[in-house]
């Protein structure tokens, strides 16, 4: 909706002078962080992979091997470049706050106007593991969300949990492309221990 718009461009542009005057984007930003540093080596592996046997998708401009077109990622060139990639390791990962140019379909625009601003940097981590790969909650949370999404280059099963850090300051953690038994597993609202499947 068009008052969504405005309030992020009003937060964004709230971080963006935060950030010019030497402040943190957040006010909040100090007590996550402490939050993250007291918690480090006590979250619960999200995975029974071993990351540290993990290959790099590179979908940046200036190390992509794919696709041909920069533009345009085609279905099966893309299947390729991930069997390829398998073939070293079980785990691979697509980096974090990475430009890509392949974020060109409509569904990446944040309007319906064709010269709206399109999306080109990506704003996860994927983790790409076998299919039926179990994924644990890695710490104590509640479930904010859990939907489907079935459009086209969208996340499939997802659900976002929150991790409340003090009374109004929460930290929310999106896992997406998940099998789509996550809808029927969880609900809104329901806590989720740490080291549980999601």
């Amino acid at each position: 909706s068009w008052a969504r718009d405005v309030y992020k461009r009003q937060q964004f542009m709230l971080a963006s002078i935060r950030l010019a005057c030497g402040l943190t984007a957040l006010p909040q930003s100090d007590t996550i962080r402490s939050w993250l540093d007291e918690k480090r080596g006590s979250f619960h592996p999200m995975l029974d992979a071993d990351l540290k046997q993990a290959v790099s998708l590179d979908l940046s401009p200036e190390g992509s091997t794919i696709p041909a077109n920069p533009l345009k990622l085609e279905a099966e060139e893309w299947s390729d470049a991930l069997e390829d990639l398998a073939k070293k390791s079980d785990v691979i990962i697509g980096r974090y706050c990475e430009p890509r140019l392949v974020y060109t379909a409509p569904e990446f625009r944040s309007a319906s106007h064709h010269a709206s601003d399109k999306r080109t940097i990506h704003m996860g981590t994927d983790i790409f593991i076998p299919a039926g790969s179990i994924v644990y909650a890695p710490c104590d949370a509640t479930v904010h969300a859990v939907d489907i999404f079935t459009d086209h280059l969208d996340y499939g099963g997802v659900i976002v949990l929150r991790y409340q850090i003090e009374d109004n300051i929460n930290l929310y953690g999106l896992f997406g492309h998940l099998a789509h038994e996550v809808s029927s597993t969880w609900k809104v609202g329901d806590k989720v221990e740490a080291g549980q499947q999601i």
